[in-house]
C-alpha cells in the first residue's frame, strides 16, 4: 500500500509539472514576451524590431522548455517501469543523464534570463529566474536521489552476499 501512495504522488507531481509547463509555454511566455512590444497589437508583425526581439525571446523560452518535457516523459516511464525490487545501475545511469540534461538546460535558461535583464529587454525575466532556482533545487534533489539509490544497491548487494555465504 505504501508503494501505491508513493507512485500516486509521483504521477500526480509529474502531471502537475506537465500542466504548469504547458500553461507556461502556451500562455505565460507568449503573453509576457508580447508585453515587450506593447504598442504593436500583432506580436508576429516581423517588420518591427521589438517584435523580432520578442519572437526570439519566445523561441528561446520554448526551446528551453523542450528538455523539461522530455525529462517529464522519462520520469513518467521510470515511475511506471521501476519499483523497489528492480532498482539497478541502469536506472542510476538514466537519472545521471537526466541530471546532466537538466543542469545544461538550467544554465542556458539562467544565462538567457540574465542577458534579457541586463539588456533591459524584459524585466519580467526576474520572475523566470525564480523558476530557474526551483529547477536548481530539483537538480540537487535528483543528485541526492541518485546517491541514495546507489547506497540502496550497494546495501542490497552486501545483504545478498551475506545471505549466500550463510
Amino acid at each position: 500500500m505504501k508503494i501505491n501512495k508513493i507512485r500516486f504522488l509521483i504521477f500526480s507531481n509529474i502531471l502537475i509539472a506537465l500542466f504548469v509547463g504547458i500553461v507556461m509555454c502556451l500562455f505565460i511566455y507568449p503573453f509576457y514576451t508580447s508585453l515587450y512590444s506593447i504598442g504593436n497589437y500583432n506580436l508576429f508583425n516581423i517588420e518591427n524590431a521589438s517584435n523580432k526581439i520578442a519572437i526570439a525571446q519566445l523561441i528561446f523560452y520554448w526551446t528551453c522548455s523542450i528538455p523539461c518535457f522530455v525529462l517529464l516523459l522519462v520520469f513518467f516511464i521510470i515511475a511506471i517501469k521501476y519499483n523497489e525490487n528492480n532498482i539497478d545501475y541502469k536506472l542510476i545511469r538514466i537519472l545521471k543523464i537526466c541530471s546532466i540534461i537538466l543542469l545544461v538546460d538550467l544554465i542556458l535558461y539562467l544565462t538567457g534570463n540574465i542577458v534579457t535583464i541586463s539588456l533591459n529587454i524584459d524585466s519580467i525575466a526576474l520572475i523566470y529566474i525564480f523558476i530557474d532556482l526551483i529547477g536548481f533545487a530539483f537538480e540537487f534533489f535528483l543528485i541526492y536521489i541518485i546517491k541514495v539509490l546507489k547506497e540502496v544497491i550497494e546495501r542490497r548487494k552486501v545483504n545478498n552476499d551475506l545471505l549466500l555465504n550463510n
